[in-house]
């Protein structure tokens, strides 16, 4: 029997965030929602794009865990490209 694999998708949500000196405030300023994967199997799982915030590394955590403990994962890696604009 083949193993097979399992991919979930944390969304951040998006934020609100100032606009600034001579911002329009009736025009809402948001920072795009940012998205991680979490690729697993029977043992083993890679996570692709971690947030660069600490409130969304925490909420992110929490996320993992449930998706971990769920699966019975053993191992886990991350992978992030190390850009911070996305």
């Amino acid at each position: 029997m083949a193993n097979s694999l399992s991919i979930d998708v944390f969304n951040s949500g998006y934020k609100p965030i100032p606009g600034g000196p001579g911002w329009d405030d009736s025009a809402p300023v948001i920072w795009p929602a940012r998205t991680s994967t979490l690729i697993s199997g029977q043992c083993d799982a890679v996570l692709v794009d971690a947030p660069l915030t600490t409130s969304e590394g925490e909420r992110l955590a929490v996320w993992l865990r449930k998706c971990l403990l769920a699966a019975a994962v053993m191992t886990a890696a991350a992978a992030w490209g190390g850009e911070a604009d996305g």
